[in-house]
């Protein structure tokens, strides 16, 4: 139990880190989300159900219980690519 906590603790930071950059973004003038269904409770949705399959599937072992936490790093992707936008507009 403490390693699906720990994957969906650190994939629900990444989606909160990605909604309140894009918050910051939009409300800043930048119009760069462009994509209809982008939603936090669709990221959460989607990397929640995807973590909760990998804990299922995957063996416990140190390497896995690694590649559940690198998978789940992937959330921040969007957060990265925010502030990336972010700089470049005020830069």
């Amino acid at each position: 139990m403490n390693r699906i906590v720990r994957a969906l603790g650190l994939s629900g930071f990444g989606i909160s880190l990605d909604w309140f950059t894009t918050h910051v973004g939009l409300s800043s003038g930048l119009a760069y989300e462009t994509h209809p269904m982008a939603s936090p409770i669709n990221a959460a949705l989607i990397f929640g159900g995807a973590s909760l399959l990998l804990h299922k599937i995957l063996p416990n072992g140190r390497w896995f219980n690694r590649a559940l936490c690198l998978f789940n790093l992937l959330s921040f992707g969007g957060f990265l690519n925010n502030i990336i936008v972010i700089l470049q507009a005020i830069w």
